[in-house]
């Protein structure tokens, strides 16, 4: 497997950031992930999508939730976007 291939598992991203949402509306908070090399997905619908971000060590499980989705539209990794990756079942 090359380097560059992340592999995604979306029990991995079950904090989410935002409802499903005009990309407009929260395109800030994409920006500010992408600037703090935060590792999170977005999932579209349309012209909304909704951000969920990686689980960290930190994090309470309070926040943590089922992510319903299976497949995201956009993969970011530490900020950077992702073209190939795979998916874990």
């Amino acid at each position: 497997m090359s380097e560059d291939c992340f592999v995604f598992c979306k029990e991995e991203f079950c904090v989410p950031v935002t409802k499903m949402e005009p990309t407009e509306s929260i395109q800030f908070i994409i920006n500010e992930f992408v600037q703090k090399a935060i590792t999170f997905c977005i999932y579209e619908e349309g012209d909304k999508c909704e951000i969920w971000r990686i689980v960290e060590p930190e994090d309470c499980i309070k926040i943590k939730k089922e992510n319903e989705y299976t497949r995201p539209n956009k993969l970011f990794v530490k900020g950077a976007p992702v073209e190939y990756y795979i998916f874990k079942d």
